[in-house]
C-alpha cells in the first residue's frame, strides 16, 4: 500500500528551544524523521506555521506580519490538537528567565501540548531551570506510552532553595516508572542526586541510565541514593553511564566516588550489564579499585569507556592483567599513546573493533622516565619502539580508532596507518586521507564532541 505525502512527511518530533541561530524571534522547529533535516520556525515578521510546510495540515495557514509574541503562541495552542502523532518533545531553554516572555510561553506551550498529546509521546527531553519545571509539568502529568527521558535539573536561581521542586520532579517519575527504558538525569552543582533517587521505586524496563552529577559533598552519605537505585534496579540494567564533575568548591574527587571495594562501592554487581561509561571532570580513580569492578563484568561488558585518570602503561596493565573482556569499544584517556600501548591493548582485547584514545600530550613512545616525571617535549619518538610490536599490530583486527591529540605529526600518522593496515578508518576517515591530511583531524573531532555515542555534554 503506497502512503500518502501527508503521511510520508508526518513529523515525529516537536523542538522548542532558544536557539537563535536558526530565528531571531520564535523558535519552535519540527523534524520529520531521525536524520532528516530539521525544518525551524517562523522567522519575525512573517508566521508560517512549520506545521503546514510539514503537510501537518491539509490546509494552507499562513498569517502575514506583523504577528506579536501572544499571538502567535494564542495560534500556536490552537493547531496542537491537530498534533496528536508526535512521538518526541524536546524543550530545550538555556539561557533565558522568567521575566522573558518567550520563556514563559514555551513552558506553558509545553505544558499543553503534554497534556494534548499525552497517548502518543514515548520521548521526552527536558532541559530548563529546575524552579521553573512546574510551568512545564503537571502533578498529574502522564505519557502512557513515554519510554525515553532525558532531564537537564540546573538552577537559576540561588537565592531559591534548589530542593523545593523536586517532590513535583519525584512524582513525575515514578509516575511512569513502569514504562521507562532510556533515562538521563543531569544535576545541578547544588543538587545532591540521592535527594531524589532515594525515594525512587523499581524501574522495572529500564536498561540504559546516565547519571551527570556534582561532587558536592566528600561524605559517603552523599552516594547513599544512588546506591540505594542501583540496588533497586540492577537486575535489569544493561548500560551504565556516568558523567561526574567536581564542585566550583570542591576541587578533587574522592578516589571511592565512583570505584572502591566493600561497603562504600557505588557501582554494584549489574548481571547483565554491556556498557559502561565513566567520564570525570576532576580525575581520581585508582588503578587497584578498578580492577575487581571490571572483573564482576567481564563475562557481560561489550562497550567501556574510561575518561576519568589520565592513564599511564604501568596503571593500564595493573587494572587489565587478568580481566579477560570481550569488548567491542574501548575509549580511554592517557597521558601519551605509543606503540607498546597500542601492543598491550591488541594483546589485551584482540575482539575490539572500535577504539577510542584521547591522548593528553602526544602520540611517542614511552619515556625513559615514568609518568608523570618525564618532561613531555623531550619524549621519544613514535617509530622508535615500533619495529619490537609490529608483527603484534599488524595481527590486530581492530577496525576504527580515533586518536585524539592536540597535534599528531604528519610522519607519525603515516606510520600509525602502515602500522594497523587492518583499520579501515582513523578519525572518522579513510587510512589515506588521514595520513595525507595536513592538519590533524583529532583536535577538531575531540572538539564536535559525539565520538563516542551519545554526546554527553550537559548545561548543569
Amino acid at each position: 500500500m503506497t502512503r500518502s505525502p501527508i503521511a510520508r512527511n508526518r513529523a515525529q518530533t516537536v523542538i522548542i528551544c532558544d536557539n537563535h541561530k536558526f530565528c531571531r524571534n520564535y523558535s519552535i522547529a519540527c523534524r520529520v524523521h531521525p536524520g532528516d533535516d530539521a525544518i525551524r520556525g517562523t522567522p519575525p515578521g512573517r508566521i508560517r506555521l512549520l506545521l503546514t510546510s510539514l503537510k501537518l495540515l491539509r490546509r494552507k495557514s499562513q498569517w502575514t506580519a506583523p504577528v506579536d509574541v501572544d499571538t502567535y503562541y494564542e495560534r500556536l495552542v490552537k493547531v496542537v490538537d491537530e498534533m496528536r502523532h508526535i512521538q518526541e518533545l524536546e524543550l530545550r531553554l538555556t539561557f533565558m528567565s522568567t521575566q522573558d516572555s518567550q520563556y514563559s510561553h514555551k513552558l506553558r506551550f509545553t505544558k499543553h501540548f503534554l497534556s494534548v498529546t499525552t497517548s502518543g509521546i514515548t520521548r521526552l527531553r527536558l532541559n530548563c531551570a529546575l524552579e521553573d519545571l512546574h510551568m512545564a509539568l503537571s502533578p498529574d502529568t502522564h505519557l502512557p506510552r513515554l519510554c525515553t527521558l532525558k532531564l537537564s535539573l540546573r538552577t537559576d536561581y540561588d537565592s531559591s532553595d534548589p530542593t523545593e521542586p523536586l517532590p513535583l520532579l519525584r512524582s513525575f517519575l515514578m509516575n511512569h516508572a513502569d514504562t521507562i527504558e532510556d533515562m538521563d538525569l543531569s544535576f545541578s552543582y547544588r543538587i545532591n542526586p540521592s535527594t531524589l533517587l532515594i525515594d525512587l521505586p523499581v524501574f522495572p524496563r529500564l536498561s540504559d541510565l546516565l547519571l551527570s552529577y556534582h561532587i558536592i559533598s566528600l561524605d559517603p552519605s552523599f552516594l547513599a541514593g544512588l546506591k540505594q537505585f542501583m540496588s533497586l534496579n540492577h537486575n535489569h540494567l544493561r548500560g551504565l553511564y556516568l558523567v561526574i564533575r567536581s564542585h566550583p568548591f570542591i576541587h578533587s574527587v574522592p578516589h571511592n566516588a565512583v570505584f572502591a571495594s566493600g561497603t562504600t562501592a557505588t557501582l554494584i554487581p549489574i548481571h547483565d550489564l554491556k556498557e559502561l561509561s565513566i567520564r570525570m571532570t576532576s580525575r581520581s580513580i585508582l588503578a587497584m579499585n578498578v580492577k575487581p569492578h571490571l572483573q564482576q563484568y567481564q563475562s557481560t561488558l561489550t562497550s567501556l569507556q574510561l575518561n576519568t585518570n589520565i592513564w599511564s602503561l604501568t596503571e593500564i596493565r595493573h587494572a587489565f592483567s587478568g580481566v579477560m573482556l570481550n569488548l567491542g569499544r574501548f575509549s580511554l584517556t592517557v597521558a601519551y599513546l605509543s606503540p607498546t600501548l597500542l601492543a598491550y591493548l591488541a594483546l589485551t582485547f584482540p575482539t575490539l573493533q572500535y577504539l577510542v584514545v584521547d591522548v593528553t600530550f602526544r602520540v611517542a613512545s614511552e619515556p625513559d622516565v615514568p609518568f608523570p616525571y618525564h618532561n613531555p617535549q623531550q619524549l621519544p619518538p613514535f617509530a622508535r619502539d615500533l619495529s619490537g610490536v609490529r608483527n603484534v599490530l599488524l595481527d590486530w583486527a581492530l577496525g576504527s580508532i580515533n586518536v585524539l591529540a592536540h597535534q599528531t605529526a604528519i610522519e607519525d600518522r603515516v606510520l600509525l596507518v602502515q602500522s594497523l593496515p587492518q583499520v579501515r578508518t582513523f578519525c572518522e576517515m579513510d587510512p589515506d586521507e588521514y595520513s595525507q591530511s595536513i592538519d590533524d583531524p583529532g583536535p577538531a573531532l575531540r572538539k564536535r564532541g559525539g565520538y563516542w555515542g551519545e554526546d554527553y555534554q550537559f548545561d548543569c
